[in-house]
């Protein structure tokens, strides 16, 4: 399989994730529905319709079936494509999918606008001494903000690198904070933030 003229772009979806489940007989494979079996009923229903709509997407992307995109991802592990179709990162809240590719390392994170966050606790985690500071000054709704969108965006970050959280918390914001950026997506009568770390963001697709 080789990649199309026009995949050689960035694509970034979003989506419910309630829509795999009409693709669950026909949209895993046989290693997929393996995996899937050996997991709690909750986190099975979770994995089957992220994987199915992501072989759903990509095979729309590549042109081609679902069943036949390359992909190995099984849980709780960083997914990978075959050598020479890119890199493909994925994120769910509260019944959303966000699936993100690009030619080179890509990551992608998802939250919802209404997430409170511990403020005390990762304020000076996530922020200069200098910003600290001048957000302690800010109502604190303006600062959960502020505070979501450098989360996505580290989170974002941590999956292009194909890290951990723990170890990149500790050099954030002065390593990689560049690297990545973060919008609001208006959906479903909600305000999402978006995280994408890998070069330019792409216009996120709701079809």
């Amino acid at each position: 399989m080789e990649l199309a003229h026009e995949l050689k772009q960035p694509r970034l979806w979003l989506g419910c994730l309630a829509q795999g489940e009409q693709l669950l007989a026909t949209g895993l494979s046989a290693q997929e529905q393996r995996w899937a079996q050996a997991l709690s009923p909750r986190r099975q229903k979770e994995y089957s319709c992220t994987r199915a709509l992501v072989r759903q997407q990509l095979g729309r992307w590549f042109h081609c079936r679902p069943l036949e995109v390359p992909l190995q991802a099984p849980p709780s592990a960083y997914p990978h494509l075959a050598d020479g179709l890119g890199t493909v990162s994925w994120s769910h809240s509260r019944g959303f999918l966000l699936l993100g590719w690009r030619v080179g390392p890509v990551g992608v994170d998802l939250e919802s606008g209404d997430r409170c966050l511990q403020v005390r606790a990762l304020l000076p985690r996530l922020c200069t001494p200098e910003e600290c500071e001048a957000w302690r000054q800010w109502p604190e709704p303006q600062v959960q903000q502020q505070l979501l969108q450098r989360w996505v965006q580290l989170e974002a970050f941590v999956k292009r690198q194909r890290s951990t959280l723990s170890a990149e918390l500790g050099r954030w914001p002065g390593h990689g904070a560049n690297e990545s950026v973060a919008l609001q997506v208006p959906m479903a009568g909600q305000r999402w933030w978006v995280g994408w770390s890998g070069g330019a963001i792409p216009v996120v697709e709701t079809d």
